[in-house]
């Protein structure tokens, strides 16, 4: 089973991320975050335990509280040993520096456009090494 989060404010968008993600990928649990300090919050809470952590995320840009590269930069000052995330910038934003800005992260694997498609999830999906996803 694979550990996906999404991270959103927007209800729609998060709703229908979900409903696509269970047709792609049946076997997998979700959850979901507003934004990304609630994610942090979350990861800051079981960071002792990797197997509870999710493997890929979903990340919006555009968010009150914490936005996309704010979760990023905590993310990466957590520095939490053997956790590396698969992480997927999901944004309407079609901005040329937001995808340069999104290429600065090594976490990042790549930018997806909303809205979301069931091919544009199964690419991630398909690309997917699972020696990627490291879990203890």
């Amino acid at each position: 089973m694979m550990k996906l989060c999404i991270i959103d404010d927007e209800w729609i968008s998060s709703f229908i991320a979900q409903k696509l993600i269970l047709k792609v990928v049946p076997d997998s649990e979700i959850s979901h975050f507003k934004n990304g300090m609630e994610a942090i919050e979350f990861i800051k809470e079981n960071q002792l335990k990797l197997w509870s952590l999710p493997e890929l995320f979903l990340l919006d840009i555009n968010m009150p509280v914490a936005n996309g590269w704010d979760f990023l930069d905590m993310l990466h000052d957590l520095d939490i040993r053997d956790y590396r995330p698969l992480i997927y910038i999901s944004s309407s934003s079609q901005d040329q520096e937001d995808i340069a800005t999104a290429k600065k992260y090594p976490s990042v694997a790549g930018f997806i456009t909303k809205p979301l498609t069931p091919n544009k999830l199964a690419g991630i999906f398909d690309n997917i090494d699972p020696q990627q996803i490291h879990k203890s």
